[in-house]
């Protein structure tokens, strides 16, 4: 007779900490591998999030909204009302009593692996069920759950797979993908909008070569810094909808806030 499978629970409140042990420090290790170990370090205790931030965060899958301007005490750099980065925060060097020369880069990987490369507000909710219209959506690339599990919670029919089914820490925490093969899910939708948070830029071709002809792809994140950029998507025959772009709507772990910009697959 097989154990009940457990229910799954999203984590929340306090962060789990890390199955494997903290490693030693190099013994004569190099400046880069002494940083590599104390940020290895520092993520394997994980920060401790304030608890203002983890109600804010938790609420939202539950359907409870806030404006983005909430985020930007959080943020991992200063911004101002509408939560537009305004100057770089200072910061002591030290995590957990290590000194790091990327402290923000560690706060935000642990915000990154419990919640998300972007956050969805109100806003976020705004644009996309709201101004955009969409009520049915594919997310490629998931993560951690936290975007559809918003967006679910808002009325937004979500249909998820993860793009590698492995990396970071987080992955399925706040909803498991509903497809473990995105290939499989993009050819039982190949009517639907895809939502694409930071795209990564190693799976561009990958990306491409799952979406249909004439698919409406929804794509987020630090636009400079991820894959599918618009000379990308230009240079492949993608039409973009310039109607459908939404201004600095999605709050982003990195600080600031992002675009939502649409694009059409050709054919």
């Amino acid at each position: 007779m097989t154990e009940p499978e457990e229910a799954f629970i999203p984590y929340k409140g306090l962060l789990p900490t890390h199955h494997s042990g903290e490693p030693s420090r190099p013994v004569n290790g190099s400046f880069l591998e002494d940083e590599c170990w104390g940020m290895h370090v520092a993520i394997l205790r994980r920060l401790a999030l304030p608890q203002a931030l983890i109600e804010m965060l938790d609420g939202a899958t539950r359907g409870a909204a806030f404006p983005y301007k909430d985020l930007s005490p959080f943020l991992p750099s200063d911004v101002n009302e509408l939560g537009v980065p305004e100057r770089r925060g200072k910061w002591d060097g030290a995590v957990d009593g290590y000194v790091l020369s990327m402290p923000e880069e560690c706060l935000w990987t642990t915000l990154r692996d419990w919640y998300g490369w972007s956050i969805p507000s109100l806003e976020t909710v705004e644009a996309i069920r709201d101004r955009m219209g969409i009520t049915d959506l594919l997310e490629f690339g998931q993560g951690t759950g936290y975007f559809a599990s918003v967006l679910d919670a808002s009325g937004v029919k979500m249909t998820t797979s993860e793009c590698f089914n492995m990396g970071y820490d987080g992955i399925g925490v706040w909803r498991r993908p509903d497809f473990n093969d995105s290939a499989e899910m993009f050819a039982a939708n190949p009517e639907k909008p895809v939502l694409i948070s930071w795209p990564d830029p190693v799976a561009e071709n990958v990306t491409l070569s799952l979406l249909r002809p004439g698919q409406k792809i929804i794509l987020t994140g630090a636009r400079d810094r991820c894959g599918l950029r618009p000379s990308v998507l230009q240079a492949r025959g993608f039409v973009r909808d310039c109607q459908a772009f939404m201004r600095a709507v999605v709050p982003s772990m990195t600080g600031g806030l992002n675009d939502l910009d649409v694009w059409r697959a050709p054919g």
